[in-house]
Parts: C-alpha cells; sequence; structure tokens
C-alpha cells in the first residue's frame, strides 16, 4: 500500500503523537499531593499571621526606698524603663529582658495588649525605645521612670494596642507620683543621688 503524506500533513500527525506522549510520561497529581501542597502553603503563612495577646504589667523595684524603679512589662517577658546613661541629662529608653523567676513581683494592670503578629510586636519593642523619649532631667516632673511608663501606655493606646491607659495604672500612678519623686529625687546632696541611682542601674536586676 502505497502511503501518499503531503507535508504539511506530516507534521500535524507528528505534533499530534509528541502531544499524546507527553501527556502519558507526566505524573497525574493524586488527591495526597495536593493536599500537602495546600498543607504546606497554608503553615507557611502561620506564624506571621497569628495574632498575640499579650498581658500589660508594671513592676516597682526597691519600692518604697529611694531607689524605686518602675518598668513597663508586657507578657511577662519585655520590660521596657528609662534609666540613667548621662546624669545631667534626660533619662533614657530602653528594653531590658525580664527575669523568669521575677514574675510573682510583677503587678496586672487589668489590661491585654492586641498585636496582629510577632513581627508587628518587634515594631512594637523598637518604638517603645525609639519613639518614647523623655526630654528632661528627671528631677523635673514629667521626665522620671514613672512618666515613661506612662508615655508608653499612652503611645500603646494611640497606636491601638490597648484601648485605653490602664485605669489601674493611672490610679497607682497619682497614688505614689509624689512620694516616689521625692523619696528618689528630692535628696538635696545631688552627688549623693547620682552615685546611689548609678549603682543602682548598674547593678539592675528586675
Amino acid at each position: 500500500m502505497h502511503l501518499n503524506f503531503k507535508l504539511p500533513h506530516l507534521f500535524a500527525l507528528l505534533y499530534f503523537w509528541a502531544a499524546i506522549l507527553s501527556v502519558s510520561a507526566s505524573p497525574l497529581p493524586n488527591g495526597n499531593d495536593t493536599v500537602l501542597h495546600f498543607t504546606a502553603r497554608k503553615n507557611a503563612g502561620e506564624p506571621s499571621s497569628k495574632a498575640l495577646k499579650l498581658p500589660v504589667q508594671l513592676r516597682r523595684i526597691k519600692e518604697g526606698t529611694d531607689g524605686e524603679h518602675w518598668f513597663l512589662v508586657l507578657d511577662s517577658t519585655y520590660a521596657f524603663h528609662a534609666q540613667m546613661v548621662d546624669e545631667d541629662g534626660p533619662l533614657k529608653s530602653t528594653e531590658t529582658p525580664y527575669q523568669a523567676d521575677q514574675k510573682d513581683k510583677l503587678i496586672d494592670l487589668d489590661c491585654t495588649a492586641m498585636v496582629k503578629n510577632q513581627q508587628t510586636l518587634e515594631r512594637l519593642r523598637r518604638e517603645l525605645v525609639k519613639n518614647v523619649q523623655l526630654q528632661k532631667s528627671p528631677k523635673e516632673k514629667g521626665s522620671n521612670c514613672m512618666d515613661y511608663v506612662q508615655l508608653a501606655l499612652e503611645y500603646m493606646k494611640k497606636e491601638k494596642f490597648i484601648p485605653a491607659v490602664p485605669r489601674k495604672f493611672t490610679e497607682i500612678y497619682k497614688e505614689s507620683y509624689e512620694k516616689v519623686s521625692q523619696k528618689v529625687w528630692g535628696d538635696s546632696d545631688s552627688e549623693k543621688r547620682r552615685r546611689r541611682l548609678r549603682a543602682i542601674y548598674d547593678s539592675l536586676n528586675i
């Protein structure tokens, strides 16, 4: 039998067989493959999208003494405060890890910070240091460690991490402010006060 293929027909036939062979050589996806691929994509996004609820707490070290100092603590883990760096200048905002064995000394402020995800928490931690700054000497009203905690809470409220400055903190602040300010910063011997506070900050253990 004589087959008389024209050239265009031959190309079409070769293309047809090549298409069939390529399909048959490719493994068909099964149900398990589909589930695994979907699960992997879903799990990859979970760590960054999980919302965090962080208890807001207050820590007062050396309470009632001339070395009293206040910290804002989040989730019994992240502690923020304003410490002495320049003896004549304002206190400097900073973060320090909170000691796990000191959790029982925290004052719960009956407030929870809502943070979108871990990345947002890292941003908040940076901003509580960078964006919350005291401007004057701690001897002046509005510029000591108690004021830093209040400003930090106001910042968290402004950025919508908390609904309001906790009432419990406001009550403690109003009740304690004058007494603590006088006890810590009211010493007429400024050099003695500086040495005492420097020793406190250098050996800080919260």
